[in-house]
């Protein structure tokens, strides 16, 4: 599972998650193993015509871990079945390790169809 953190400075686990996700200039992503340990760490600008929200479609992300969201590309990204995290602040390494804690989960169903949808 891929795991994504929009930032605005790529800065490797170091880099800042805040703001919104609309805005984003960089997209972090983190590969989850199935065992559970953290497998590659790579970045994607975002940039000319792309959406975060496309580009985390694109990069099969299973989870965006973010401070906000627009309403739009949070509905966009539940359709799609990714887990959508609001309301985190801090670096990518804090956002991932209290993932993996089970310490962040989304404040309403994982996806719309966990709604009836």
């Amino acid at each position: 599972m891929r795991v994504v953190f929009p930032v605005n400075e790529f800065r490797g686990l170091q880099s800042l998650i805040e703001g919104e996700f609309k805005s984003a200039r960089y997209l972090v992503l983190v590969e989850l193993l199935e065992d559970g340990d953290v497998g590659e760490l790579s970045y994607v600008e975002v940039g000319g015509y792309e959406s975060p929200a496309s580009l985390v479609r694109r990069k099969n992300g299973g989870v965006v871990i973010c401070d906000s969201v627009d309403d739009f590309s949070r509905a966009y990204l539940l359709v799609l079945g990714v887990e959508v995290i609001q309301g985190f602040r801090g670096t990518v390494k804090e956002g991932l390790e209290k993932y993996l804690r089970g310490e962040l989960t989304p404040p309403y169903p994982k996806t719309l169809r966990d709604d009836g949808v």
